[in-house]
């Protein structure tokens, strides 16, 4: 790249071309250096580390403490963290440094300041676009599993799977976390007489663990597999994260149940949703 990053003593950082002269003291510069820089400037100022605390230890009210007694100083670090945020790329290489951005981007928008979130948006969407084309001019290539069922997915996205005694679940991932196709089979203690599921119940448990932070637009029906299917379709902001767009559609048969998942970043839902339509296509359980 002919682009690099530095973080400077006083810890401001800034982007430079190659023609630029590195004229100050330089505790890092380069790609490579991404995590080091992170890391350097959440243990230099207070403000981050108490954000990076609360993200680590699952406490938002830490951190929110910590940016809303701190402003000015807060607006200062996440500017420089924005460009290690870009530098990071669709790639992801820090995972940690995109959700202290995200994070950050919260606080700042609900104390009034909202072009930082404003700013990551745009840059989301940027590599979320390279990532979709990418994705459309490769191959496809069929997944297969134990959980009954095979899909289509682009031969760049990787799988992993979770397991539970009733649940079995298969994530494909793109390179953003943020952007996957979740298959769920589930095992049924009772012979499902109909293929419809209710999607009350996951829609009352979301409302009261996330608030006003959810927000579900709509139930609707539609077919997988050849089955006819229910879904929901609903907005979530976990702190960290971006604003996520997802739709579950599913059915059941017999003792067992299918569900299939789509999620992207409430601003990329629908460039990505004719390429999830595809992958939904050629779901088939066996």
């Amino acid at each position: 790249s002919n682009k690099a990053v530095i973080l400077y003593k006083d810890n401001h950082a800034k982007t430079l071309q190659s023609k630029d002269e590195l004229d100050d003291p330089i505790l890092w510069a380069g790609s490579f250096g991404i995590a080091r820089a992170a890391k350097g400037l959440i243990a230099s100022t207070p403000v981050l580390a108490a954000v990076d605390k609360a993200l680590k230890d699952h406490n938002d009210k830490v951190g929110r403490t910590a940016v809303t007694a701190n402003l000015p100083a807060a607006i200062q670090v996440f500017a420089n963290l924005e460009l290690l945020w870009k530098a990071n790329e669709g790639k992801n290489l820090d995972p940690n440094l995109d959700a202290l951005g995200w994070m950050g981007a919260q606080y700042l928008r609900d104390l009034k300041h909202p072009e930082f979130e404003a700013q990551l948006i745009k840059e989301q969407s940027f590599r979320s676009k390279k990532e979709l084309d990418e994705a459309n001019r490769g191959q496809f290539r069929r997944a297969t599993s134990d959980g009954g069922f095979t899909i289509e997915i682009p031969d760049m996205w990787t799988q992993s799977q979770d397991r539970d005694p009733d649940y079995q679940q298969y994530y494909f991932h793109t390179h953003s976390p943020h952007i996957f196709v979740m298959v769920e089979r589930g095992r049924g203690k009772q012979f499902a007489t109909s293929s419809a599921i209710s999607w009350a119940g996951v829609d009352r448990t979301l409302s009261e663990k996330f608030g006003s932070h959810y927000h579900r637009i709509g139930f609707g029906n539609g077919v997988l597999s050849g089955m006819s299917s229910t879904s929901l379709d609903y907005e979530i902001e976990r702190p960290g994260q971006p604003r996520l767009k997802s739709r579950i559609i599913g059915f059941r048969r017999g003792f067992d149940s299918y569900t299939l998942k789509i999620a992207a970043p409430v601003a990329d839902f629908p460039t990505w949703e004719p390429l999830f339509e595809r992958v939904k296509g050629t779901f088939i359980a066996n």
